[in-house]
């Protein structure tokens, strides 16, 4: 259940990372505030096209865990916003191939 509790912590360190990539101006020049508030909504593959994109960081080459990440990730989404169901979502993400409704494995690893 740390996933639950630390995700949206991870969102908004989202946030305020992207904030102080480059300095204060060429944020401006680059990002307007709606679209700096925006990535906090993303899920986190569209994030990392996002940063990739514009900033040229790539999360999946250079952060050891993405793989992790990302699993912890679309599974708190199902946590909590899915009632622990799996969607189909979550199965394309992750390529599992768990029944859509199924309850979600869960367990302290996680």
């Amino acid at each position: 259940m740390v996933q639950i509790t630390l995700f949206p912590y991870f969102e908004a360190f989202n946030k305020d990372f992207i904030k102080n990539l480059t300095s204060y101006e060429e944020i401006i020049f680059h990002i307007d505030y709606e679209q700096l508030d925006n990535y906090g909504h993303l899920d986190i593959d569209k994030l990392n096209n996002e940063l990739k994109n514009r900033f040229g960081l790539d999360l999946s080459k250079d952060f050891n865990a993405w793989e992790d990440l990302r699993e912890n990730y679309y599974r708190r989404n199902v946590i909590v916003h899915n009632k622990f169901q799996v969607s189909k979502i979550y199965n394309d993400k992750m390529s599992k191939n768990e029944g859509i409704g199924s309850k979600l494995k869960n367990n302290p690893n996680y």
